[in-house]
């Protein structure tokens, strides 16, 4: 289930040129932190075959500088000195991403980065967004990774986080730190929205988390994505209470499902073998649709997300 959730969580900033933080394996060595980003990096080549993934491994304490020399590696085939001026690399460098039918940059070890290194990057993602290419930022790195965005100069970074998924020892193979909860960062991506959504460390930045309120089609192809903050809710409403609905608030979308799938199953759905099966396999969405399906219409099981209003935060 946990590497089904990151497999859609891939899918969708690919879809939606966003920023995704995958953090975890903080007390695990050095080089299995590096599987960690390449098991990230092996599941985007598998969703798209098409797009290179620019996996940057800039050295620890590594600032702007060091993050421009890891990244010219990266991008300049022939491996000539960058110019000496950074804003002369700036601009190459730009222009080499610029080029590219999707750019994915994988960085490995974010947390050990210092802020402006990170606002860097953050600002090459950001400059091919704007001018309305393809762009993916993925973040990786320990646990230290939920604090470290929290920085106030790094405010405009963690505003563009779609989701921040923790990446468990049982998920990822490897032998690593105790798992905890992941932690929602990030507001807003490309859209108004409070500067402070998912700073706390409590209800507000466990649950609330930017997600997509609408996707704009122009003319020239392109497409435009709003996002608003939001809250991944569970509905029931079935035999029980009069017919009262009820709704349940969840971290994620996934943990909804399940729940949802679960509520199903012991309301009755237990005795259906398509249900049973579903459930086996992990389609805990055909699951709920099954329960709708063989119920009254009256009756509801479904998960949503549920918007915030901005003056509510």
């Amino acid at each position: 289930m946990e590497l089904r959730q990151l497999r859609g969580r891939l899918e969708a900033v690919l879809e939606a040129s966003a920023v995704l933080c995958v953090s975890g394996l903080d007390a695990a060595p050095s080089h299995h932190r590096r599987q960690a980003a390449a098991l990230v990096q092996w599941m985007l080549e598998e969703l798209h075959q098409q797009a290179a993934v620019v996996r940057l491994a800039p050295p620890a304490q590594g600032g702007r500088t060091a993050v421009a020399d890891a990244l010219w590696q990266a991008l300049v085939p022939d491996q000539s000195r960058r110019p000496r001026l950074l804003a002369d690399a700036e601009h190459h460098l730009d222009r080499l991403l610029a080029r590219r039918s999707q750019t994915i940059l994988l960085v490995e070890e974010a947390d050990r980065l210092r802020s402006e290194g990170l606002l860097w990057l953050y600002a090459r993602w950001r400059t091919v967004v704007e001018a309305g290419g393809a762009a993916v930022l993925v973040l990786t790195g320990g646990q230290p990774l939920v604090k470290v965005l929290r920085r106030p100069l790094l405010a405009s970074l963690r505003s563009s986080v779609y989701v921040h998924h923790h990446l468990s020892t049982r998920e990822s193979g490897l032998s690593a730190a105790p798992t905890v909860p992941a932690q929602g960062v990030g507001g807003p991506g490309q859209g108004a929205g409070p500067e402070a959504l998912g700073q706390g460390a409590g209800l507000e930045g466990m649950f609330v988390r930017p997600e997509i309120a609408s996707v704009t089609h122009h003319p020239d192809g392109k497409q435009s994505v709003e996002w608003a903050p939001a809250i991944w809710t569970l509905a029931h409403r079935g035999y029980s209470g009069g017919g009262r609905l009820n709704v349940w608030a969840h971290p994620d979308e996934g943990s909804a499902l399940k729940a949802g799938a679960r509520l199903a199953m012991e309301s009755g759905l237990d005795e259906d073998p398509d249900a049973r099966r579903l459930y086996a396999a992990g389609a805990f969405e055909q699951v709920l649709q099954r329960y709708e399906d063989t119920h009254p219409d009256t009756h509801l099981l479904r998960v949503q997300a549920a918007f915030l209003e901005h003056d509510t935060l």
